[in-house]
Formats: C-alpha cells, structure tokens, sequence
C-alpha cells in the first residue's frame, strides 16, 4: 500500500539532513554560550555527564512530532488510510522509510496533540518552570529540544498562512486572523529564545 503526499494539501517540513543540521548548530551555540559563561578557566565544567544527559534530552525532544504522529496512526485514528501506511511501515520494519515519511507529513488538517497553538503556550510555562527549578540536565535538553522541532516547524510554515492557521487553532472555536498567527508564532519564537539564553 502506497500513500502519496499531496503538494497541495501538506505543508513540507524539512527533511531530517535539515533537523541534524538545525540540532548540531544548535546545541553547538549553547555550549560556546556555557563556554563563554564560565570561562577558560573552569573549562573542565563542561566534561560533566549533565552535558550529555542534555545532549540525550535534546535528541529525545527534537523526536516529539514523530512520537505524535506515531500516537496518531496507532492510537487517536488508526483506522486513516494515512495511519493505515504508517502501521504498514512498522510492521515491514522500514524504520528509514518510516522516519522520512513521519518527518515530512505535515498535512495541516491532522488534529495532532503538539500541532497547535495551546501546546505552544503549554511548552513556554513548562519550560520556564523547568529552567528555572532545576539544573542543566535531561529535563532542559528534553524541553529545549521539543521547542527547537516546533520552531523549526513554524519557520519554514511561515508562509503558508491559511494552512498554518488550520494546523494552529483548529481546537480554537473561532476564526483567527494573519495577526493573530503571527503575534502567537512571533511571540513562540521569542520565548524560545529567552528560555533558550536562560537555560545555559
């Protein structure tokens, strides 16, 4: 069984290549952020194992909108044809396959638990609280790492207004304007920073 991705209906996503690049970068930025942070002299800091484990969160995190779309094909609507073609994919083991088919889907009329506006807001209050109660760790890079795939998602859907809007606030029961859409993805752009700066 064979599900073709119509231009017309779905938003394209980078491809993983463009998510590893976006990560490493990333991440990258962070450490020379520690680096310059505590300087020279206490280099050796950044050999602590929480590095790593943020490291592991990240890569975790980064994972959530296949985790969702996985939680979608087998639990929320397993009986889709597109669910149907995931189910598929697991079952024959294609896992690279799987991956790539995952990561491109962004049909913008699939109802998805982080594919919204108020999981935005949900990710910007638990990030907060979480750079702000514990160390560097698993739980930041986990939390940064969700909030890097988000941003990466909404920058390169910025431009297709109306299906951006759809993907958005389809659980909001009435319409929203472009200024609304942008002032929410702006506004999630600018948290992500913050929290960002503040979590090193």
């Amino acid at each position: 069984m064979q599900v073709e991705l119509q231009p017309n209906v779905f938003l394209r996503k980078p491809a993983i290549k463009t998510y590893l690049i976006v990560f490493v970068g990333y991440f990258l930025v962070l450490f020379l952020m520690r680096f310059f942070r505590i300087g020279i002299n206490n280099v050796g800091q950044l050999l602590n194992p929480a590095y790593l484990l943020m490291l592991l969160g990240g890569i975790l995190g980064m994972g959530i909108g296949i985790a969702d779309r996985l939680v979608y094909a087998f639990v929320s609507k397993p009986e889709e044809e597109y669910s149907k073609h995931v189910q598929e994919l697991v079952k024959q083991k294609k896992i690279k396959t799987l991956l790539v088919y995952l990561s491109e889907d962004q049909d913008s009329s699939r109802r998805l638990s982080t594919n919204n506006a108020i999981f935005l807001a949900v990710w910007v209050v638990l990030g907060l609280f979480l750079v702000t109660t514990t160390v560097i760790g698993f739980s930041r890079g986990l939390i940064l790492g969700v909030g890097l795939s988000l941003v990466t998602d909404l920058y390169f859907d910025l431009q297709k207004t109306e299906a951006l809007k759809q993907r958005l606030f389809w659980p909001i029961a009435r319409p929203v304007t472009d200024q609304e859409m942008k002032i929410t993805v702006y506004f999630f752009f600018g948290a992500f920073v913050l929290l960002s700066f503040m979590a090193v």
